[in-house]
């Protein structure tokens, strides 16, 4: 069978990354094994670049204020479908391709389109009519990815976009990265978690990631006595704030401030708690995250609402609508009555080979187009 030559376009990509630079790695790995893969991504001077990119060329670009032109321009002729990853690639295109070019384009968007885009509000956007060019790429594109049924109803409900872009709509759920699939059912590993209540919460460190509330779970349940240790993995704003509070309170022997991990050290982190913990604020499109925990057999805790509803079922997690479920849920170890290997079925529901096979069969249709 013939390859598709595919240009994955992303601003974002590893290693400097997040949510939509994770799904372009997923992708542009399993794409690799049966197409010509070339991605396009921004280059910072601090971050250097993407290792293990075996039979991928990626090109990268440097950021200035011509950004939306140079990636447009690294793009190489000859391709037979484009992947435009994330917003910043969707502006390029939009100011740049033409309308065939955007035919013979997929779009995947990632949860954060309607009230950044769709409801333009940031007046930097506007000036740049970046809602209007990003319409223009929906308009004319073949296909259109979301990440979840949550997210679609939320672009249906709120009438922010015609019945003729919606129509074009359908929801992958994202791989996740091939780290998350070394977990293995070795009982001594299980056994190797101390009896101690250990929660770990992998996120941004950001106010409205939920972090007044975990942190309040956590002073509450040292202060009922329980040996409790609390692995906080990531970095953001808020982290300083968390770590002032647990000197006030004395409890810092409580609280593991682990700043971002990455591959091995990440997996280390994850097979020494029981439980994960995040009580986002967002409405999430999706909760990848919460699946890389599941993946490691770790039952989850995740506030009732929005794309955490959608992927955790009472076999895997608990939904909580308040703080003090939480706190009866960890102080009772009701987690414990959850088995690993549920957690680890569970979340291959959500990232097995079904969306990596539906993404390579509209990578030739569109090819083909």
């Amino acid at each position: 069978m013939t390859k598709v030559n595919v240009a994955l376009v992303s601003f974002e990509f590893p290693p400097k990354i997040g949510g939509a630079g994770a799904v372009a790695y997923a992708y542009a790995k399993a794409l690799a094994k049966k197409n010509n893969v070339h991605v396009i991504s921004c280059a910072f001077s601090h971050y250097p670049k993407c290792q293990n990119l075996t039979g991928i060329k990626h090109t990268y670009f440097r950021f200035n204020i011509c950004w939306p032109y140079k990636m447009y321009k690294q793009i190489p002729e000859g391709i037979d479908t484009y992947i435009l990853n994330d917003p910043s690639a969707l502006y390029s295109a939009g100011l740049f391709f033409t309308n065939h070019k955007l035919n013979k384009s997929i779009v995947f968007m990632h949860g954060g389109e309607i009230d950044r885009i769709l409801k333009q509000t940031s007046y930097k956007r506007k000036l740049i009519f970046f809602r209007k060019i990003y319409l223009r790429v929906l308009t004319h594109c073949h296909s259109i990815v979301v990440p979840s049924y949550y997210y679609l109803n939320e672009l249906t409900s709120n009438n922010l976009l015609p019945r003729n872009i919606l129509n074009k709509c359908s929801v992958m759920y994202a791989p996740i990265k091939d780290l998350y699939h070394t977990w293995k059912s070795d009982k001594n590993l299980i056994e190797s978690r101390t009896s101690d209540l250990n929660i770990i919460s992998v996120s941004r460190i950001v106010e409205s990631k939920g972090f007044p509330t975990m942190y309040e779970i956590v002073k509450s349940l040292v202060e009922r006595g329980l040996s409790v240790n609390w692995m906080v993995v990531g970095d953001g704003d808020y982290l300083t704030i968390l770590n002032e509070r647990a000197e006030a309170d004395c409890i810092t022997d409580n609280i593991k401030l682990l700043g971002r991990l990455e591959g091995k050290e990440l997996l280390d982190a994850y097979k020494g708690a029981d439980v994960f913990m995040l009580l986002s604020e967002f409405k999430e499109s999706y909760g990848l995250v919460y699946l890389e925990a599941m993946s490691q057999g770790l039952p989850v805790i995740a506030n009732n609402f929005a794309g955490p509803a959608e992927i955790i079922s009472s076999k895997v997690g608990f939904l909580i609508e308040e703080k003090s479920k939480a706190i009866e849920i960890l102080e009772n170890k009701l987690h414990k009555r959850i088995e690993p290997l549920d957690c680890i079925a569970h979340s291959s529901n959500f990232f097995g080979d079904s969306s990596i096979n539906r993404l390579h069969d509209l990578v030739r249709t569109v090819g083909e187009s």
